[in-house]
């Protein structure tokens, strides 16, 4: 996708589908780069809050990690 605001939409419509912590990191990835860090941070609350049930989820949650961490470092500066 070459817009942010494309991408926005892809990843809230997402959202309202399925809940995933890939579409909270995407998104409030997102959010961060516009200087929305109270909706960045609830959303990613939102997908932390998830339990990963199965072997792919876990997987998927240990992948994002590194992004998780930088959503969060961006709170913190």
């Amino acid at each position: 996708m070459q817009k942010p605001t494309e991408a926005r939409t892809c990843f809230e419509n997402s959202l309202n589908q399925n809940i995933n912590l890939r579409a909270c990191v995407d998104l409030a990835e997102l959010d961060v780069a516009d200087g929305n860090f109270d909706r960045a941070r609830e959303l990613l609350q939102q997908g932390l809050a998830l339990v990963p049930m199965t072997r792919p989820e876990r997987e998927q949650r240990d992948r994002l990690e590194s992004r998780i961490q930088g959503i969060q470092a961006q709170f913190d500066a």
